[in-house]
């Protein structure tokens, strides 16, 4: 991952993408401001966030002010845990379903 992305990475956005049928996911997370995505992880558990969250400074995680996520236990519980000052902002998506 190109570091610079993550200088100014303040409002982030999680989602899932099946890329294989059946059950292959990957965790997309992306920067709301430029669309660039930032990382990748395998699947789409709480590890696969918690992955991403380990690997930023706590510099990096200190600076994010809004996440959107999927309506999900394991997006909600590791988002509160690794930026617990952010605003989560919640799929309208699975709101709506």
């Amino acid at each position: 991952m190109d570091q610079r992305l993550l200088q100014t990475l303040y409002r982030i956005g999680v989602d899932e993408i099946c890329y294989r049928h059946p059950h292959r996911y990957l965790t997309i997370i992306g920067d709301h401001d430029t669309g660039a995505v930032v990382d990748i992880q395998p699947g789409r558990s709480e590890e696969s966030l918690a992955n991403f969250r380990a690997s930023q400074p706590d510099s990096a995680l200190a600076a994010i002010e809004t996440v959107s996520i999927d309506v999900s236990r394991a997006c909600t519980g590791v988002t509160t845990a690794a930026v617990p000052h952010a605003v989560i902002c919640y799929d309208d998506f699975h709101i709506t379903r």
